[in-house]
């Protein structure tokens, strides 16, 4: 229940006093002396007596609304004590506050006479929320204040976050939904069937915006005088793609101010993603009668789309961000890769290299396919280095491609080269050589991410290690041991068996490095069964680390999780308890320690940890601490805190919003209730901005692993729609300027997934003409992807057999058309042996291409993986067991493996 009105009374001195009087008489109660008698009322409110103030005070406010006019006029008087208490009754009056209630006025005097959110929060702390709700109802500007996202959010909302904890939803409800924007406080108000924001004071797109957040999508659209751009992101949101091939919705996409072929261009691609293919094949033979009658294209180029796409793409670059995203949404990936080439080489190279068409991508640099020009194309590239530090992530991405496609001695002289030339590049930008000496190894740790690759750059770090700076030793062992980043430097000075480091140290001997980096890549992987390191060592050394950085005061929340998590990798239970009990009490470490009480059988400890978390203003862990409460049994804790979970986000002083609180738990694997959070991060996010992409591709990703593909194209698809409208900011990611060769692979990805998972749900609805059309989109966009035949042959092999074979067909012969000329590409080979074993074809070839996979990288074990899944498909069953056991000891932390290990014992089911 709402808890009553206590507060102390000031008069006009402001003492503090105690009073409980009648109720307010009405207007119609008063007498004819009434305003002779207000009068001499205002004037006592000056006078010397107390007693005298009290009574004219209490006098007035029993009148109500009738003392306003007098007490609006004293405001004014000269009188500082007479206007002060006059514009304090005033205020009160308004308020509506009962002069029977008790009011400390010590609160009501800073409130009333001139409202701020921090004062208003207080008044939420104390239980007020009714005369909260009342003051920030007839303050406009105060409002206003809370969703400045500065100021509010993140400042004086936190203290309305310690306020909620102890109220009911329904409670503060009056107060939130002045608080939080119009759109979040119509999808909490959808979410827990609460009263929508008022729109009464709202303009047209406000209302609407009420509608459509609230869940009443239909009311939303069928709104007059909706702006078409808003119109547009919520048919768009709602998934109702169809509804964009009628004309009054399409020609929205129109822009005067753009070339006719531009506009046809884009039409094409809006009504591909409604679904209206022909109506987007007829849009696209318009736009090529255009150029041909423009004398843009001739004829015979108009018969090939690909060069009629990279003709509009030369004949249009100042649109050059949304004609390359039209293009990607059609499929026209190699009419942007030559575009591409044509225009910077490096940026080119880059996206072949992300497309798989690895022998296109050393082409583009200028190499020949065979590499037989490769000393003389390094020479020169060694002479252009210093004046293109660009240069220096094309080369590293290089390296990493000339690596996996088997020539690692060429990738060696790549990686040398830039090495070497640390000193020259430093001279000639004048930076101090460590910087570059920096940037040069985090290039190289950044692209080199394959197991033969990172290989080779811990024995190029090795070879180099005494001329490294203590941070380029660093960042170079986090890369190669990440599992163990924020702990290496602590794990380094604490190794057992005499290999202690300190990487400041200039020196150290050949044998002992080695040494050092095995015992790393055996931590790393928690490995239990190598005489180097014993898991006796393994607890010794853990201890030690965590007595060092605690020593040192040095220590992170990333270090001790760390710690704690090799703890638990190697079996070692008590030892991560005693970690996280002993910790600096680090949000991560408590975390940890929660999840380690709950695992123990021990929730109510769990939940005493995580209830002082979100106490203390954490409130991402909420989830959590419902789960620790169920399992305690104090199901009223967890009834009270579901009401607040989604509330939580936005009142938080830490920065927690929907996304960012999602992401935690999709870095987690906890896609349930990552899901919970990433939905109205999406649906909230700003349409048609550059952040929405990002915010919708966490939230497709987290649906993909929960396999609700259908939601997962509708989220890429909305957002890819809202892209294409005029005006749209999301397609400036794609502008020369931001690098639009890095954000383009982002996109390609995202309208690939779009395609793949929107032909999954057609061919669950049985509509294979139309699931054949989003493949052929796909397919045309990344040729090399094998997870399309993966996904969609089984499937379309029940409803089309001759486009299932067609499918499989066309992957299969460009990948061994691929393998060769690059039979030593690992990647290609483990790929082509997947699609076959998932598939169920050609599984002998399969065996074949996946054990040289393994021949060529056998650390890998995304590899062996696939030669798992080989002989398990060809009923080894034995044999498949124990590679994918092989699989875990690699990488203990992967559940894909464990999985299949059930999978497996249990015949595939």
């Amino acid at each position: 229940m709402p808890r009553r009105l206590q507060l102390a009374v000031c008069v006009a001195c402001f003492a503090i006093v105690s009073l409980t009087v009648p109720n307010c008489a009405t207007a119609a109660e008063t007498q004819p002396t009434q305003s002779a008698e207000i009068n001499a009322d205002i004037l006592k409110l000056s006078s010397e007596s107390f007693i005298e103030r009290q009574e004219a005070f209490m006098a007035l406010w029993r009148l109500g609304d009738a003392a306003l006019p007098a007490l609006a006029e004293a405001k004014q008087s000269p009188n500082r004590s007479t206007a002060k208490a006059a514009a304090i009754l005033e205020a009160t009056i308004n308020l509506g506050l009962s002069a029977n209630d008790e009011l400390d006025m010590s609160l009501i005097q800073r409130v009333v006479s001139s409202p701020t959110a921090d004062q208003v929060a207080e008044l939420c702390m104390r239980g007020y929320w009714e005369l909260a709700e009342r003051i920030l109802r007839n303050s406009p500007e105060l409002r206003r204040s809370y969703t400045n996202r500065q100021l509010g959010r993140f400042g004086t909302l936190s203290r309305l976050n310690f306020a909620l904890r102890n109220a009911e939803l329904e409670e503060s409800w009056g107060v939130l939904v002045q608080v939080l924007g119009h759109r979040e406080a119509s999808y909490i108000a959808g979410l827990y069937g609460l009263p929508l924001p008022s729109s009464e004071v709202a303009t047209i797109q406000e209302q609407a915006e009420i509608e459509f957040y609230g869940g009443n999508t239909a009311r939303a659209l069928s709104m007059k005088g909706v702006s078409p751009k808003t119109r547009t992101s919520f048919i768009a949101r709602a998934g109702e793609f169809e509804q964009f091939s009628d004309p009054e919705n399409l020609k929205h996409f129109t822009d005067p101010g753009r070339s006719e072929s531009v506009n046809a261009l884009v039409e094409s691609a809006v009504l591909s993603l409604a679904g209206a293919y022909e109506q987007s094949d007829a849009r696209w033979a318009e736009m090529t009668r255009t150029l041909v009658e423009a004398d843009l294209i001739d004829s015979e180029t108009a018969l090939e789309p690909s060069r009629v796409a990279e003709e509009v793409l030369k004949a249009n670059t100042v649109e050059l961000p949304l004609v390359i995203f039209s293009l990607a949404v059609l499929g026209y990936s190699d009419a942007i890769e030559q575009y591409l080439i044509s225009v910077d080489p490096d940026y080119g190279c880059v996206v072949l290299t992300g497309n798989s068409k690895h022998l296109d991508a050393i082409a583009a640099l200028g190499l020949k396919r065979d590499l037989s020009n490769f000393d003389e194309w390094l020479e020169e590239t060694r002479s252009d280095l210093a004046a293109n530090r660009e240069r220096l992530n094309r080369l590293a991405s290089l390296c990493n491609l000339l690596v996996n496609i088997g020539h690692p001695e060429q990738a060696e002289k790549v990686f040398d080269t830039c090495v070497a030339n640390v000193s020259k590049i430093a001279a000639t930008q004048s930076r101090r050589r460590t910087e570059i000496e920096r940037d040069v190894w985090l290039a190289f740790s950044r692209y080199m991410t394959q197991t033969e690759s990172q290989d080779m750059l811990l024995d190029k770090f090795d070879s180099n290690f005494s001329g490294l700076s203590e941070s380029t030793r660093l960042n170079v062992l986090n890369a190669v041991f990440p599992k163990l980043k924020y702990s290496i430097d602590t794990l380094l000075e604490t190794m057992p068996g005499g290999d202690a480091v300190n990487l400041s140290h200039r020196k150290l001997k050949d044998v002992s490095r080695k040494r050092t980096w095995k015992k790393l890549d055996l931590l790393n992987r928690y490995v239990t069964d190598d005489p180097l390191l014993t898991p006796a060592e393994v607890e010794k050394w853990l201890s030690d680390a965590a007595a060092n950085g605690q020593q040192l005061r040095a220590i992170s929340s990333g270090r001790e999780a760390v710690l704690i998590r090799i703890a638990e990798g190697y079996g070692l239970r008590s030892l991560a308890f005693q970690l996280a009990a002993t910790s600096s009490s680090t949000v991560a470490t408590r975390v940890t320690a929660a999840r380690l009480y709950m695992d123990a059988g021990r929730p109510e400890v769990a939940m005493n940890i995580l209830r002082a978390m979100r106490q203390s203003g954490e409130t991402s862990y909420i989830p959590k601490e419902i789960e620790a409460s169920l399992m305690a049994g104090d199901f009223e804790n967890a009834k009270k805190l579901q009401q607040f979970q989604m509330v939580a986000p936005l009142v938080s002083s830490r920065r927690d919003d929907f996304s960012r609180t999602g992401s935690l738990y999709l870095d987690e694997g906890d896609h349930e209730t990552a899901v919970e959070y990433l939905r109205p991060g999406m649906l909230l996010s700003e349409p048609f901005s550059p952040s929405s992409f990002f915010q919708v591709n966490s939230y497709a990703l987290c649906l993909e692993e929960l396999e609700q593909f259908g939601e997962a194209s509708n989220a890429r698809r909305a957002n890819a729609i809202e892209m294409l409208f005029p005006g749209s900011e999301g397609v400036s990611l794609l502008a020369p300027s931001f690098g639009y060769f890095d954000y383009l692979g982002f996109y390609i990805y995202s309208i690939q997934k779009d395609r793949m998972h929107r032909a999954r749900a057609l061919l669950a609805d049985g509509l294979a003409e139309a699931a054949w059309r989003e493949i052929e989109y796909a397919q045309r966009l990344q040729p090399h992807d094998i997870e399309l035949a993966v996904q969609c042959y089984l499937p379309l092999q029940k409803v089309a057999p001759q486009r299932a074979k067609l499918l499989f067909d066309k992957f299969d012969n460009t990948l061994l058309g691929h393998l060769e000329d690059c039979p030593s590409d690992s990647t290609s080979l483990n790929n082509l042996a997947w699609m076959y074993a998932k598939t169920g074809r050609k599984l002998n070839e399969g065996l074949q291409l996946a054990e040289k996979a393994v021949e060529l990288s056998p650390r890998s074990d995304t590899f062996i993986d696939t030669l798992a899944e080989v002989h398990f498909q060809l009923g080894d069953t034995d044999k498949a067991i124990a590679l994918m056991q092989e699989c875990v000891k690699l990488n203990p932390e992967e559940e894909h493996y464990r999985k299949n290990l059930v999978r497996f014992r249990n015949g595939g089911k």
